[in-house]
């Protein structure tokens, strides 16, 4: 018997599950909410669902997990696209790819308003530590979260 492991889906779980574990209460956090983004009739609808949503306030977070390495620290055309309709489509704060990485890093970005072409829509690469050895899973849970949640609001 072959085990086939999906690792995108894996590492949003695992980030989803350490979010909603260690956010403190005024922090929603909610996976895959679905929204209808194109419609041809009633039977032909396509839908968007960003990884994880995070509620704080009056203010809405989407996070995007990727289960790849970056090529230069440069995302792909096709997830800077997608988190700039997730960032427009839900109204986002703040937006982020979070990817697995050897160390912890951010890379801080913004998409430019369509209309005046100012940066005001921030989006960011927040690259998280994936240790080989993993000696205290709960303390590396608790870490994730709180890297997470201080770059919402950075």
């Amino acid at each position: 018997m072959t085990l086939m492991f999906d690792m995108n889906s894996l590492w949003e779980s695992f980030v989803l599950h350490s979010l909603k574990k260690f956010a403190p209460d005024q922090y929603l956090i909610k996976g895959k909410i679905k929204k209808t983004f194109w419609e041809a009739d009633a039977s032909l609808k396509v839908g968007m669902e960003p990884d994880i949503v995070i509620e704080c306030e009056d203010q809405t977070f989407i996070l995007d997990t990727k289960w790849k390495v970056l090529n230069g620290n440069r995302p792909s055309d096709d997830d800077l696209k997608q988190m700039y309709v997730y960032t427009k489509y839900f109204d986002s704060s703040y937006t982020a790819m979070v990817y697995p990485d050897d160390s912890v890093d951010t890379i801080k970005g913004a998409f430019r308003n369509e209309r005046d072409n100012t940066k005001n829509y921030p989006c960011s690469l927040i690259k998280l530590k994936l240790p080989l050895v993993v000696s205290n899973f709960t303390a590396w849970q608790k870490d994730i979260c709180t890297e997470l949640l201080t770059h919402l609001r950075s």
